[in-house]
């Protein structure tokens, strides 16, 4: 990691989510990611409760990262749910990585502590609010009958679709193997939204 970081939260918190978003939030101990800091133990406690509190610290972080902000707002942007599954091509991070840190962290929530939890489903429900407004724009686009589409077991749908993506680009799998995953997300989300998911 080079040399210590200064001793504030945002600036720990930063140098932690870089080595939690390559290992994994839940993969590396509290000890190793001390160790990896170049800070004493003792400092972390002076300004971090426990390692939920640093765990939601570095959620925060990431909240406010410029490349995370352009990813959700090409998401924002989307006129329908084809274009929204086409946003994650783009997800591009300084720091080189490929995959979002939220979803990650998503995928260990209930193995991570209160703090923590409770921000990942806040971030949860804000991004299925948006998929819902975007399969609202959706059904307008297509002229299909809202009677028939159930909004909320689509815009889950989605969102789970988004994960498995992200989870695959972590896990550095193929591209073959990711193609092959975004072509059936392609094709279901054709048939639930074109013929309808009852309600």
């Amino acid at each position: 990691m080079g040399r210590p970081v200064s001793l504030n939260r945002c600036n720990v918190s930063e140098a932690c989510l870089d080595i939690y978003w390559k290992k994994g939030i839940n993969n590396i101990s509290y000890n190793d990611v001390i160790k990896t800091s170049k800070l004493s133990k003792g400092s972390y406690y002076k300004l971090f409760v426990n390692e939920d509190d640093l765990h939601s610290e570095t959620l925060i972080t990431y909240s406010r990262n410029d490349d995370v902000n352009l990813m959700y707002n090409e998401i924002n942007n989307a006129e329908d749910l084809f274009e929204l599954l086409s946003t994650h091509k783009n997800w591009k991070f300084k720091n080189g990585m490929k995959h979002c840190y939220f979803f990650s962290a998503y995928l260990e929530k209930y193995r991570l502590g209160i703090k923590t939890r409770k921000i990942i489903s806040n971030t949860e429900r804000k991004y299925k609010l948006l998929l819902s407004r975007i399969t609202k724009k959706h059904i307008e686009k297509y002229d299909l009958k809202k009677s028939d589409v159930n909004i909320d077991q689509i815009a889950n749908f989605v969102f789970n679709g988004l994960v498995i993506i992200n989870l695959l680009h972590r896990n550095k799998s193929s591209k073959a193997s990711i193609n092959s995953y975004k072509k059936s997300l392609y094709k279901f989300t054709t048939n639930i939204t074109l013929t309808g998911m009852n309600k």
